[in-house]
């Protein structure tokens, strides 16, 4: 399992948001600020100093022991001061008034540990960070370590301008009785104004909240599926990130975490690019439970409508692909019009890209989406589920009265598959269908439309032949048993009508694996 640290990649884009300083040198400006920054050998290094204008809030990148011209003001300065041989990492900033030639140092050698362990002994962390953030800044001006536990050090400074985060982890990869990749992780994190004289805090196993993350194969293509959790409390420690899991496959995360407001990110890539996602951000309490199911069955459709807007005829699918926990940014549709009989107009649109078309007269239009998984250069396994999907629209619209059109989108959940989204042979499945009517981001009204009928089909032949499920409505939602074929895949489809005949069909073909 490949691991990668977050802290060191902001680090790099702090580079790219501050202000390069000129050297003192070659400026006519009087105002010069040399920082000397030592290591714990008591060696000078030239490590890479930000200082950060208090006043103004710019940021401006220096070099350890260079003068640098900077504005007259008072200013905050952050640095990692690393030693050469040695994994030793320690954080440090001091704060500093720049008129005329100026300096101040940063030593590390003043550094005091930052220790932090589990009540339940679990052995040394695989990584802990440590971060000072100038208040109100997070990113910008910040200096984080993120090496090996026992060699992590932080300079105090109780400068109100200061805040300081820290997180320590333990990861540990296994397999389960059926061969499945399984990862046991514990998360910790904690924070405080200034930074303090070190860090020696235990935390108790029984009071973390403990998060299951399922992520499922079948309906993704991409072979990574890097997975994070990143603390949402805000201030530096909102700049705390974990890199749970990197590599590729089905594979299930039992994290054990502080509790406190966090989101869990999965990304589908590879070398390629990043083709969807899946993000949440929950508030886990002490000692409570919480899981998630990231890219289940059934990728459908998205959620938007067309809509007319100053005499167009407007749809702009921004994912043609979209499960109740994830995304595929990928796909083309052929988006055809029609009205009376007519094709009025027929193009390929790809993800993200709008049809539209200028009305000339009102009556009941029909709006065909039949899209598939594509994208330049990229190979789609010839088992990828949700491969195709098609929405269907029928509607009367008037070009003179702006309006989402009297239509609904479908979500399809196909409920208790396994980790590669596939049902057992011969067995039932559950499956949720949820009408819904919502904003397709233009403005133009969303009005009512009253749902008269909601059916459902199913079909083991690819599209072939449909068979008219039984349905019931239980907490909103639309409900069926399917009954499942020996092997090879189950696609659905649903039309929901409403009362002045207005209909909106969704198909998806490869719903589901058997087996």
């Amino acid at each position: 399992m490949r691991r990668t640290s977050a802290a060191l990649t902001s680090a790099a884009l702090l580079t790219s948001l501050a202000i390069t300083a000129a050297p003192g040198a070659a400026a006519a400006a009087t105002n010069t600020l040399t920082v000397t920054v030592i290591d714990r050998t008591g060696a000078k290094v030239r490590e890479r100093v930000v200082a950060t204008n208090l006043g103004t809030k710019r940021t401006y990148d220096l070099i350890g022991s260079k003068a640098a011209s900077l504005p007259r003001g008072t200013y905050v300065v952050t640095t990692l001061i690393r030693e050469d041989g040695s994994v030793a990492q320690t954080v440090g900033a001091r704060t500093v008034k720049v008129s005329g030639a100026s300096a101040t140092t940063v030593d590390a050698r003043k550094g005091r540990p930052v220790k932090v362990a589990l009540d339940t002994p679990k052995g040394a962390a695989t990584w802990v960070t440590a971060a000072i953030c100038v208040a109100g800044q997070d990113w910008t001006g910040r200096a984080a370590a993120v090496t090996d536990p026992g060699h992590v050090y932080v300079v105090p400074n109780s400068s109100a301008n200061l805040r300081f985060a820290y997180m320590a982890e333990w990861s540990q990869g296994s397999e389960d009785q059926k061969g499945r990749r399984v990862v046991n992780s514990h998360v910790v994190a904690g924070s405080t104004k200034g930074v303090p004289a070190g860090v020696n805090r235990t935390f108790a196993t029984s009071k973390l909240a403990r998060l299951t993350t399922q992520v499922r194969t079948g309906a993704t293509r991409g072979r990574h599926t890097p997975t994070s959790l990143e603390n949402e409390a805000g201030g530096c420690l909102g700049t705390m990130r974990s890199q749970l899991w990197y590599d590729g496959g089905r594979v299930t995360l039992h994290t054990h975490v502080s509790p406190g407001k966090w989101q869990t990110e999965v990304r589908n890539e590879d070398g390629s690019g990043i083709y969807g996602a899946y993000r949440r951000t929950r508030t886990m309490e002490s000692g409570k439970t919480y899981s998630e199911a990231v890219f289940p069955a059934v990728f459908g459709p998205s959620g938007r409508i067309p809509v007319v807007n100053n005499k167009l005829l407007r749809f702009s699918a921004w994912e043609y692909f979209v499960s109740p926990a994830g995304y595929d940014n990928g796909g083309a549709a052929v988006v055809k019009l029609t009205k009376g009989g007519k094709v009025l107009k027929q193009q390929t649109r790809r993800t993200g890209a709008e049809f539209n078309y200028r009305m000339t007269s009102a009556g009941w239009y029909g709006l065909t989406v039949d899209a598939k998984r594509t994208s330049p250069g990229a190979t789609y396994p010839g088992t990828l589920l949700s491969a195709r999907t098609i929405s269907k629209f029928r509607f009367y619209a008037n070009p003179n009265k702006g309006q989402h059109v009297p239509a609904h989108t479908v979500t399809i959940a196909p409920k208790h598959l396994d980790i590669t989204n596939s049902a057992a042979p011969g067995s039932t499945t559950k499956v949720e269908f949820t009408v819904r009517r919502q904003h397709s981001g233009y403005d133009v009204p969303l009005t009512r439309s009253t749902v008269k009928s909601v059916v459902a089909y199913v079909s083991v032949d690819h599209g072939k032949t449909w068979k008219k499920a039984t349905l019931s409505k239980s907490g909103g939602k639309w409900v069926t048993s399917v009954k499942n074929p020996g092997s090879g895949y189950v696609s659905l489809r649903t039309k929901v009508t409403d009362t002045k005949g207005n209909s909106s069909e969704t198909i998806v073909y490869r719903a589901y694996r058997i087996g």
